[in-house]
């Protein structure tokens, strides 16, 4: 299912079906905080794998976060963060490390699906990357990981928007800024488990971070993404 159609976010009378069309999509393929260091998020910090295990098998810089082997985004793809803001009008998030995936290759842009990036929306889905033996709450389950983030808070106006039926647990602290964190029934989003969504929002922008896997692992990670999680201004 491809992502809603141009305008609809502009049109009050269509955006419930807009947001369905939106999770949807996620079906396909299910650090919004500003670069302040002081607004990360306490927790784990991530460590440096170092050379003492199979370096040739990591790309490089990756560093290791609860278990998950996680690498920076490239140059290219902060520069589309940059770009999409510019061309939305609106910040969006930039994510500066991500899961590696199976196949080895991390994407190289923020907009990576046909119209992942229009209407007040900035979708972006990572399927398929390694995880520790119980983090997707199935065995065998790759990884899956969804953001999305919208400046219109009649789409980002409560952590339930996205999921009705979902479960709060214990809600961190973002640097200060509230956050909400939450499980979802399996099924949400096309996945075979629980999810773990974080709901958040900062300047203006309202973001949710999912999350394939109820775990407390997971939970713990969804909060460490979100202190890796660039806040990118259009340039005005």
């Amino acid at each position: 299912m491809a992502p809603p159609p141009p305008g609809a976010f502009r049109r009050r009378k269509l955006l419930l079906p807009w947001v369905a069309a939106a999770v949807g999509a996620l079906v396909v393929t299910g650090r919004l905080l500003d670069d302040d260091r002081a607004g990360a998020p306490a927790g784990r910090g991530p460590t440096r794998t170092g050379g003492t295990a199979a370096p040739s098998a990591r790309p490089a810089g990756t560093v290791e976060i609860e278990g998950f082997s996680l690498v920076p985004t490239s140059r290219a793809f902060q520069a589309s963060c940059q770009q999409a803001a510019d061309r939305l009008g609106f910040a969006v998030p930039c994510p500066e490390l991500l899961p590696i995936p199976a196949s080895g290759e991390t994407p190289s842009r923020l907009c990576q699906e046909a119209g992942a990036c229009r209407d007040e929306l900035v979708w972006f889905p990572l399927e398929g990357f390694v995880v520790p033996p119980g983090s997707t709450g199935a065995p065998g389950i790759l990884g899956a990981l969804t953001i999305l983030a919208t400046p219109d808070r009649r789409a980002g106006r409560g952590p339930g928007f996205w999921c009705p039926t979902q479960r709060p647990i214990p809600t961190p602290t973002l640097g200060g800024r509230s956050a909400v964190l939450a499980t979802c029934p399996a099924g949400f989003q096309g996945w075979s488990a629980d999810s773990v969504l974080l709901h958040w929002s900062h300047r203006g922008t309202f973001v949710t971070l999912g999350l394939r896997g109820p775990s407390d692992r997971n939970q713990r990670l969804a909060v460490a993404l979100a202190g890796h999680l660039q806040l990118v201004p259009p340039r005005t």
